[in-house]
C-alpha cells in the first residue's frame, strides 16, 4: 500500500509485484537468490539494485520508510563512495571482527569499505578513496612518519575527506612527544584533540559519558544540586550530522575534542558533540593508568567539554569551470568504542556514525530520513531512579505481601 501511494505521487516510480514461484528469472536478475517468507522489496534504477528486507512478524511484515528511502537514494546515485580504513599503526580497521556490524551497515547504504595503508615513497595514497578512516585504540599505537603525514596532507588538500576516531592512549609513555597526527590535525583543520580523559560527575561510572538532547537533560539536572545552569543539549544544531538529533549516546574513556579558538586559514567548523555541564578534562592520564581515582585540579577544564568536531577546509583545486574550489571535510571524535560490535546498535551510535559518513561524502539526503526509524530508545536512569527500582523489585514485593497478609488478618479478627 505504501509503495502504491508513492507510485501515484511520482510518475518516475513503477511498482511491480513478483510471485517467487512464477518469476524466478526476474528474481535472479534482481539478485534475489531466495524468497524471504516475509517478502522483500528490490529497488532498481538502471543496473543498480538495492534490496530491502521487510521487518516485523511473518504474519504482519512491514516496510520501514527509512530503509526504503535510503535504498531509493542509493540506487539513483551515479557513484558509490569508497572508504578506506587505515592500517599499519595498530588501528582497528574494517577487517576486524568487532567492526563487522559497521561494515554491514556501510554496504547497506551503498558504500564500499576496505582496509588500506599509506605507502610512503610509493605515491602516497592510492586507490581512489573518498574517505579515509583512522581508528586508534587505547592500546599502544605507532606514530605516523613524516612521509605518511605528508601523504595525508596531499590527500585532504586535493579534496579528500577524513574521519578520525581517536581514543586516549592509556598505554602511552607520559614523556613521549605529542603524536604527529594530532599536531597535523590541529595545524590543518584547527581541531584540538586533548591529551586528557573526560570525567563525568553525574554518571555512575566516571569514564562513561552520556550524551543527550536538552529536553532529555532536564531530568538529569533536577538530580544535580548546581543552580543556574544554561545548557542547550549535547548536540550542535548548526551541523547536519547532529541537527535535531534526539537519541542517547554513551562514550567511554573519551578524550576532549574541540575547535581551536585561533582561526585557521580557509577552515570553518565547530564542536558537534559536548558533554553535560558537569564534567572535567582530567590531564593526569598516567595516574589513571596506575589505578588512581581521578580528582579535579583547579586548572583543569570543567563544564560542558567538547568530544567531537567537524570542519571544512577550502582547497586550491577548482571544480571544473564553475569558479568554485573543492573542499575537504574532516570529523574527529574522541572515542571509538561506540562503533565496535554490539555498541554500534545502542542508542544513537549508528545514526551518528552513518550521519557522519553521509556528511563527509555530501549525501546529506540520507541524514534527513534517519529519525523516522522505529528504534527503541534506552531509558536513562539516575542513581535515585535505580535505587527505587531495585527497592521495588527486591523488597517491595515482600512488603506488599506482608501488608496484604496483615490486612486479611485484621479483617478476619474484626468479623470473628
Amino acid at each position: 500500500l505504501f509503495l502504491e501511494r508513492c507510485a501515484k505521487i511520482s510518475p518516475h516510480l513503477k511498482v511491480e509485484h513478483i510471485d517467487p514461484q512464477l518469476g524466478k528469472v526476474q528474481l535472479d536478475a534482481l539478485g534475489l537468490s531466495f524468497a524471504d517468507p516475509r517478502g522483500s522489496v528490490a529497488v532498481k534504477a538502471g543496473t543498480r539494485v538495492r534490496t530491502v528486507p521487510l521487518g516485523g512478524k511473518k504474519e504482519q511484515p512491514r516496510l520501514e520508510e527509512r530503509d526504503f528511502t535510503n535504498a531509493l537514494v542509493n540506487v539513483i546515485q551515479n557513484t558509490q563512495p569508497k572508504i578506506g580504513f587505515l592500517t599499519g599503526h595498530g588501528e582497528n580497521d574494517i577487517s576486524k571482527p568487532d567492526m563487522k556490524f559497521l561494515a554491514t551497515f556501510l554496504a547497506r547504504e551503498g558504500y564500499t569499505a576496505e582496509s588500506m595503508s599509506i605507502r610512503a615513497g610509493e605515491g602516497g595514497i592510492a586507490g581512489g578513496y573518498d574517505v579515509i578512516v583512522i581508528i586508534t585504540s587505547t592500546a599502544e599505537t605507532a606514530d605516523f612518519s613524516q612521509d605518511e603525514i605528508a601523504a595525508l596532507d596531499t590527500f585532504v588538500r586535493g579534496g579528500g575527506r577524513l574521519l578520525v576516531l581517536g581514543d586516549v592512549q592509556l598505554s602511552a609513555d607520559p614523556g613521549a612527544p605529542r603524536p604527529r597526527l594530532l599536531e597535523w590535525l590541529q595545524k590543518t583543520y584547527g581541531i584540538v584533540a586533548g591529551d586528557d580523559i573526560v570525567i563525568s560527575t553525574v554518571d555512575k561510572t566516571p569514564f562513561e559519558i552520556t550524551l543527550m538532547s536538552d529536553v532529555s537533560a532536564t531530568n538529569v539536572f533536577k538530580q544535580v544540586d548546581v543552580p543556574d545552569v544554561e545548557f542547550h543539549g549535547c548536540y550542535e544544531q548548526s551541523n547536519p550530522i547532529t541537527r535535531n538529533f534526539d537519541k542517547l549516546m554513551a562514550l567511554n574513556a573519551a578524550r576532549s575534542v574541540t575547535v581551536s579558538e585561533t582561526p585557521t586559514p580557509r577552515v570553518t567548523g565547530n564542536t558537534i558533540l559536548r558533554t553535560l555541564p558537569y564534567c572535567w578534562a582530567e590531564t593526569n592520564v598516567a595516574a589513571i593508568r596506575q589505578g588512581v581515582r581521578p580528582t579535579r585540579d583547579p586548572q583543569e577544564r570543567y563544564g560542558s567539554i567538547g568530544l567531537a568536531a567537524a570542519c571544512t577546509l577550502q582547497t586550491d583545486i577548482p571544480i571544473g569551470d564553475s569558479g568554485q574550489m573543492k573542499t575537504s571535510r574532516c570529523v574527529v571524535v574522541g572515542d571509538s568504542d561506540f562503533v565496535k560490535a554490539q555498541s554500534l546498535t545502542l542508542g544513537g551510535h549508528l545514526n551518528f556514525i552513518m550521519n557522519t559518513f553521509a556528511w563527509l561524502t555530501e549525501r546529506e539526503e540520507l541524514i534527513a530520513v534517519r529519525p523516522t526509524g522505529r528504534d527503541n530508545q534506552p531509558i536513562k536512569l539516575t542513581t535515585a531512579d535505580e535505587t527505587v527500582i531495585a527497592w521495588i523489585a527486591g523488597m517491595g514485593v515482600v512488603q506488599a505481601v506482608l501488608l496484604i497478609s496483615l490486612a486479611v488478618y485484621l479483617s478476619r479478627r474484626r468479623f470473628t
